[in-house]
């Protein structure tokens, strides 16, 4: 049996669901790099990440961040449904600047996720060397970089 949606009326809302998540990326990923920014700035001040409460502070950035990659994901699978359809091959500027915007958010999202993990090992540690800061400080310039 044929489906009885109207292919136009699934478009738009594709269209839509996809814009949205567009829009969302940004805040989510401004909220988590706030987040981490007050997280580095204390690590710099030579305090202990047990006295920083690191483990605390990372639960907010660590939720924003699983968030974003969901939201991301779900653009991603939006994008492939719409490529599905007819009316994609006419509009490949598009296309091109939504792939372009999500791979983009793709490697932001790897370089925190990596920050992250080592800031958990960090917090479970409970001290900072020289030399372990000096990972944490080229992943966080690296992050500001792409944000």
């Amino acid at each position: 049996m044929a489906s009885s949606r109207n292919p136009s009326a699934n478009l738009e809302e594709l269209l839509e669901s996809l814009a949205f998540l567009l829009e969302e990326l940004p805040i989510l990923a401004g909220l988590c790099f706030s987040g981490l920014e007050e997280i580095m700035a204390d690590l710099t001040t030579g305090r202990s990440p047990q006295s920083l409460k690191l483990g605390e502070r990372l639960e907010s950035p660590l939720a924003l961040s699983d968030s974003f990659s969901a939201a991301r994901e779900e653009g991603r699978a939006l994008l492939e449904e719409f490529l599905k359809l007819p009316v994609a091959q006419s509009l490949p500027e598009e296309l091109e600047t939504w792939k372009a915007e999500l791979d983009s958010w793709r490697e932001w999202q790897e370089q925190v996720s990596a920050l992250l993990k080592k800031l958990q090992l960090l917090s479970d540690q409970g001290q900072l060397t020289a030399l372990g800061r000096m990972p944490l400080e080229d992943l966080w310039e690296e992050i500001q970089s792409l944000a």
